[in-house]
């Protein structure tokens, strides 16, 4: 896909806590505008209550300016990584999709949003797979992703 207009969006995806000790990594999905205008984060957090874990839940966290959007969240990421472009159109379809997945483990949810994406024709494949961490969500490996389910 090309860059598009001033109205389209470039999609990164970036990991919010970087600590090798950490079972799971908390992966942030980013939409730029591409007026630089709007920023729009998209992640799962732990609910907990008191210092228990009792769910999950899903946010998105929009910064808008005329001038120019706050990139505070998402300049805060680690191996932040270019995805893809999407076009303005397809931005509410993109969103319709982050809020039917039911929420779960940061990775776990990101992942399988792209690719349901991807099974509507919003993004391809490739560039998903592109940045899609192998050793992590390696076959084999402990924290193996299925992305069909």
């Amino acid at each position: 896909m090309s860059a598009g207009g001033p109205n389209d969006y470039t999609l990164w995806i970036g990991i919010a806590n970087h600590n090798p000790d950490l079972e799971l990594q908390r992966y942030i999905v980013i939409l730029h505008k591409n007026n630089e205008q709007v920023c729009q984060c998209f992640s799962t957090s732990y609910v907990y209550k008191g210092r228990a874990k009792i769910g999950m839940w899903k946010h998105a966290i929009r910064s808008f300016d005329p001038r120019a959007a706050d990139h505070a969240h998402c300049d805060k990421l680690y191996n932040k990584q270019f995805v893809c472009h999407v076009p303005a159109q397809e931005f509410e379809r993109l969103t319709y999709y982050f809020d039917i997945m039911p929420p779960r483990e940061s990775q776990f949810f990101v992942f399988r949003w792209l690719y349901l994406c991807v099974d509507h024709g919003l993004i391809r494949g490739d560039d998903v797979d592109r940045v899609k961490p192998v050793g992590q969500f390696g076959e084999g490996s402990t924290r193996w992703i299925d992305a069909t389910k």
